[in-house]
């Protein structure tokens, strides 16, 4: 994968959180896919060959879930779906929105294993992607995935606690925030849900109640 990805929610299009992402990214490294079922985090991986890029991942334990001359959806081998695109030219990522000291913009894609899963999963990824590693002091994270500079978003590998294990590997968006209290109350503000604090993050649900965290990342990463 040549490093750009971006991130896709797919599913049933729901208008409110259609409103709430407008408002709350400016349509920020983040493009709607309308399809059934409830809205999910899905990311699309630009590649220089697509075909051999499928066949490599399918040889990584993939599933190819659906190949064409422009595109593939495959699954990890814990079942999330992703994307692959033939490459295409690109400017600048986006930039951060807001004024100083309380910018934000969608930085990571957090990929959630169970602890079945996880290890296999993080093998997956950072074989799939041959992005930069950088591994985390410990559990619930493996460590990130670093693209090339440009690119608009990284990847957070987390295990599933025991209580929320379940038996499908899934993805939920964080966004990078300069003050993340201000930036939790501007998205309540929009419409979300506030749900808990964790250690260096604030777990919200959008309107139509997809999981999403507001983080310590620098808005400047990755």
């Amino acid at each position: 994968m040549n490093g750009w990805a971006e991130v896709v929610l797919a599913g049933g299009v729901d208008d409110r959180a259609v409103q709430f992402w407008a408002a709350a990214l400016k349509a920020n490294s983040l493009r709607w896919e309308a399809g059934s079922g409830p809205t999910q985090a899905r990311v699309d991986f630009e590649v220089d060959d697509l075909a051999a890029s499928t066949d490599r991942l399918a040889g990584l334990g993939a599933t190819v879930a659906l190949r064409s001359a422009s595109r593939s959806t495959v699954h990890s081998p814990g079942g999330l779906a992703f994307g692959l695109l033939s490459h295409r030219p690109h400017g600048a990522r986006p930039a951060p929105i807001g004024p100083a000291g309380r910018r934000t913009r969608l930085v990571q894609v957090c990929i959630d294993s169970p602890a079945s899963l996880h290890d296999r999963e993080v093998a997956f990824w950072r074989e799939a992607t041959r992005w930069r590693f950088g591994a985390s002091d410990g559990p619930p994270f493996a460590g990130k995935l670093y693209p090339e500079p440009r690119s608009p978003i990284q990847l957070l590998l987390q295990q599933l606690g025991r209580d929320d294990d379940g038996d499908r590997v899934r993805a939920h968006l964080d966004l990078g925030c300069e003050d993340r209290e201000q930036a939790a109350a501007d998205l309540v503000s929009l419409g979300a849900e506030r749900q808990w604090d964790g250690d260096g993050w604030i777990a919200l649900r959008d309107p139509a109640g997809m999981l999403f965290c507001a983080t310590g990342n620098s808005p400047d990463a990755p």
